[in-house]
């Protein structure tokens, strides 16, 4: 009897402890392209965390989002300033559900907040959806980043604040930099870069527009190895205890307009 008290009493605990706890935050791999789909429905506004918590909250597949419905709902919210605004809009049935849901997602507007695009807007750097792409260099592997063509040389900026990580040579990157973001953790991957800025050591700290070095093509090889491929920044994003790898395409789409 005093047995089964104990294991009832640490249940009731466990129960109680779990509905105190923070929801589970919603993590970058998990939206994968679909980031790019409610950013571009929210014109660069503030309405994309509205619009996920929507799809979110009526169990929708928030990775791969139904056009009709996410145009529907960005109609909807169109006009409104502030998130408050916008719930007033959501449907009775549902507001509760997304104020819950909006919960899970301030992470996500962590990163992709408060960050700017890694060149000068007077910059011509074409990039496209290469995440993911055969890479055959170093054994077979799919590319983990975007690779953004710019002239060698062009200088390259921190896109948030971070302590850096790393800083040297990578046979795959070249002389690259990573980047631990202060306040979302997400480390930030900066290769092939010609040169690092002055400053730029491990253990120092990075604020977001400061100067970490310039555009190169190196890599590929042992270190000092330039030339096998065009001059261009590889910006690669890791997220999680796992560092998993996520597509940076939609965010340097977003921070490009919104810088």
């Amino acid at each position: 009897m005093f047995k089964k008290t104990i294991l009832l009493a640490a249940l009731l605990l466990a129960a109680v402890l779990m509905m105190g706890a923070a929801p589970p935050q919603l993590m970058l791999y998990q939206l994968g392209d679909g980031l790019c789909d409610y950013l571009e429905a929210a014109h660069g506004g503030a309405a994309y965390p509205v619009l996920i918590a929507l799809d979110l909250a009526q169990g929708r597949d928030v990775a791969n989002p139904d056009a009709a419905v996410l145009a529907q709902n960005a109609a909807l919210l169109e006009g409104c300033r502030t998130q408050q605004e916008m719930l007033d809009r959501v449907p009775d049935a549902l507001r509760a559900d997304v104020r819950s849901v909006l919960g899970r997602l301030r992470y996500l507007q962590d990163v992709v907040e408060n960050k700017r695009f890694p060149f000068a807007r007077s910059v011509s750097a074409p990039y496209w959806n290469d995440w993911g792409q055969d890479r055959l260099f170093g054994g077979a592997r799919n590319h983990e980043g975007i690779d953004l063509m710019a002239d060698w040389g062009v200088p390259v900026y921190a896109v948030g604040d971070g302590v850096i990580e790393k800083a040297g040579w990578n046979t795959l990157g070249g002389w690259r930099i990573g980047v631990r973001g202060d306040s979302d953790g997400v480390y930030y991957y900066y290769a092939h870069l010609s040169s690092f800025a002055d400053g730029v050591t491990v253990g120092a700290q990075a604020k977001k527009g400061q100067l970490l070095g310039f555009v190169g093509d190196t890599g590929y090889g042992p270190e000092g190895t330039t030339g096998v491929m065009a001059p261009h920044l590889h910006f690669g994003m890791y997220e999680g205890d796992f560092m998993r790898a996520v597509n940076p395409y939609p965010l340097l789409r977003h921070w490009q307009k919104n810088s």
